[in-house]
């Protein structure tokens, strides 16, 4: 039997929506810092000279990765509360899902922290570790696109 995504997963995809998202308002202010220079909040007092790890444009690329990524399960959300899945496709979606934002958003700071950019196999340590962040969210989310696509023709039949 197939249904629409039951209201627990949208919830659990909300909040790791909102999880996500918050991590790229978090690369946001790092983002601030390093244009900066510094590290300054008012109305406290003083600053901190610190030398923060990753360029500007790096912070710039997590800062928008992690809000898309974050708007990105939400939209998916949405999507699987209109499309039917019998319930196993419904466990994989969510699993798909939440993997692709995650995985795709630690590429993201691991990129930014050790200034790789992860676009192919091998070279440092943390260049190879992005890349295959990257490369199971790259897996995961033409696996969620799959089942958006089968769930979008099982919902189509149930209408005729």
């Amino acid at each position: 039997m197939h249904s629409h995504l039951t209201t627990a997963r949208q919830g659990t995809m909300i909040k790791h929506g909102a999880l996500v998202f918050s991590g790229g308002l978090l690369a946001g202010l790092m983002l601030t810092f390093s244009l900066l220079g510094h590290i300054e909040v008012w109305p406290i007092p003083g600053q901190l000279n610190i030398e923060l790890p990753g360029t500007s444009r790096a912070w710039l690329r997590s800062h928008l990765g992690l809000i898309l990524n974050g708007i990105g399960i939400w939209v998916f959300m949405l999507v699987g509360a209109k499309i039917l899945l019998s319930e196993q496709q419904q466990k994989l979606y969510v699993i798909s899902v939440l993997i692709t934002a995650w995985f795709n958003s630690a590429g993201f700071i691991i990129g930014t922290l050790f200034g790789v950019h992860g676009l192919h196999f091998g070279g440092a340590v943390a260049n190879t570790v992005t890349y295959l962040f990257f490369l199971v969210a790259v897996i995961t989310v033409v696996i969620q696109v799959a089942l958006v696509l089968s769930g979008a023709k099982q919902l189509k039949a149930a209408a005729n």
